[in-house]
C-alpha cells in the first residue's frame, strides 16, 4: 500500500490539507484541522472509495464506498458530531452494505443519534440520547444472515430495546426472539425467547427472564431451559 501527506502546522494549528492511503485499487482520503489551544477545536472530513481492509492486515473482504465528518473539540473535555454515509455498492464479505449514521458523543453522552444500517438481510436501527437524565435511546435489530457477520454463525435473532439515563445509572428494557440459532459445532438452540429490565443502576431493579428449547453444546443437551 502507498500513503501520502501533506500536513503542515502554522501558529497553533495543525494542518492536514490531504492525506491518502491506497491499496489494491482502494483508497482512503481525508483532510483535516485541529487547534493546539483553548478548546482545542478540529474538524475532519474524508471518503472511502473501493476500500478494502483485508489489503493490511487478517480483516475480512470488503469493498467499501462512503464519506465520514467529524468536527467538535478537544479540551476541557472531549466531544464530537459525526456523520458517515455508506456508499452504493459497498459490500462485506460479499453482501450489499448501505446505511448511515449521525451522533453526537462526548466522554459520558451519545447524542441525536440516527442510525440505519443494513448488511445483507441484517438490520440495526437506532435513534435517541443517552447519557443524561431524562433521554431515551431505542434501538432495535434483526440479524436474519448471521453468516455475513461471522461465518460460523447461522439461525435468526430480533431484538429491541430501550436505553435510558446516565452512565452512572443507566435504565432500559430489551426482548429478544432467536430460532435455528447456531454457532458451528459448538452450540445449536431451536428455539429462545428473552426479555428483560433495569431500573436506577446497577443497584436497582434488575429483572431477566429467558427461555430455550433444544439447547445443545459440546458434550451437553438439554430439552427446556428457563430463567
Amino acid at each position: 500500500y502507498r500513503i501520502e501527506a501533506d500536513a503542515q502546522r502554522r501558529d497553533q494549528q495543525v494542518e492536514v490539507r490531504s492525506a491518502r492511503v491506497r491499496a489494491q485499487g482502494g483508497e482512503l482520503a481525508f483532510a483535516g484541522r485541529v487547534a493546539l489551544t483553548g478548546r482545542q477545536p478540529f474538524s475532519a472530513e474524508g471518503s472511502v472509495s473501493r476500500f478494502d481492509p483485508a489489503a493490511f492486515g487478517d480483516f475480512p473482504r470488503a469493498q467499501l464506498n462512503g464519506t465520514f465528518k467529524a468536527s467538535g473539540s478537544l479540551a476541557p473535555q472531549w466531544a464530537a458530531s459525526v456523520a458517515l454515509v455508506v456508499g452504493d455498492r459497498s459490500r462485506f464479505r460479499g453482501a450489499p452494505l448501505a446505511g448511515g449514521a449521525t451522533f453526537d458523543v462526548s466522554e459520558q453522552r451519545v447524542a441525536n443519534a440516527d442510525v440505519a444500517l443494513r448488511l445483507g438481510a441484517n438490520r440495526l436501527n437506532a435513534k435517541g440520547s443517552f447519557g443524561n437524565p431524562g433521554d431515551r435511546l431505542a434501538w432495535n435489530v434483526a440479524v436474519t444472515e448471521p453468516a455475513v457477520i461471522h461465518q460460523p454463525l447461522a439461525g435468526r435473532l430480533v431484538a429491541e430495546g430501550v436505553l435510558e439515563g446516565t452512565v452512572a445509572r443507566p435504565a432500559g428494557s430489551l426482548t429478544l426472539e432467536g430460532k435455528g440459532l447456531r454457532w458451528g459445532s459448538d452450540l445449536a438452540i431451536a428455539d429462545v425467547t428473552g426479555s428483560g429490565s433495569i431500573a436506577r443502576g446497577l443497584e436497582g431493579d434488575i429483572r431477566l427472564a429467558v427461555k430455550a428449547r433444544d439447547l445443545k453444546s459440546v458434550g451437553l443437551s438439554y430439552v427446556g431451559i428457563s430463567l
